[in-house]
């Protein structure tokens, strides 16, 4: 299948603190492992200088990166990011275009509980089914003003910009974390 996603990942840009980027590594290795076993070609966009340099010393290409933040990330580092996102996903696939783009960053739960996490951010899932309507009962219906496809041109990096620097936030505090 002609297919092509992008694995965007989050992690610290110095050292001290215990496997928190090899944590990140790992997740991020079973990721690509599982896309390329279904025929997937994965291209990486990476956040931080550890993750950076150890996929460098693999000889391994990296597509985007981005460093020097990583402890103290801003909106704007998430929209130069998200945009960057974007712009890949809406490029054809014959010029270097992707079709699903995952995250993978470290979720903080408290001082001890950090976990690395593993999201598609795109194509969003539709859920379907998740209120049966009662006899009698009248789904809300709908209407677009403007049309769908507009609506979702104005949203879409809005989400993207925002799961992304929650992603950013959620990285920092869980770095911080593992460096007490």
């Amino acid at each position: 299948s002609l297919a092509m996603a992008c694995d965007f990942v989050i992690a610290s840009d110095r050292g001290m603190n215990g496997a928190y980027t090899s944590n990140v590594n790992k997740v991020a290795a079973r990721l690509r492992a599982r896309l390329e076993e279904e025929g997937v070609e994965v291209v990486r966009y990476m956040v931080g200088r550890k993750p950076i340099s150890y996929v460098r010393f693999r000889g391994l290409p990296i597509r985007r990166s981005w460093d020097g933040f990583s402890d103290s990330p801003t909106y704007a580092h998430a929209v130069e990011i998200a945009d960057a996102l974007i712009e890949d996903l809406l490029t054809p696939y014959e010029e270097g275009g992707v079709d699903e783009i995952y995250g993978v960053y470290t979720r903080m739960f408290s001082m001890i509980n950090q976990e690395v996490r593993t999201r598609r951010l795109l194509p969003l899932e539709v859920v379907e089914g998740v209120h049966a309507p009662e006899a009698g009962e009248q789904l809300p219906l709908y209407e677009f003003e403007p049309d769908p496809e507009t609506v979702l041109d104005e949203l879409l990096p809005l989400y993207v910009r925002s799961r992304v620097w929650f992603y950013l936030q959620q990285a920092a505090a869980a770095q911080l974390a593992s460096q007490q």
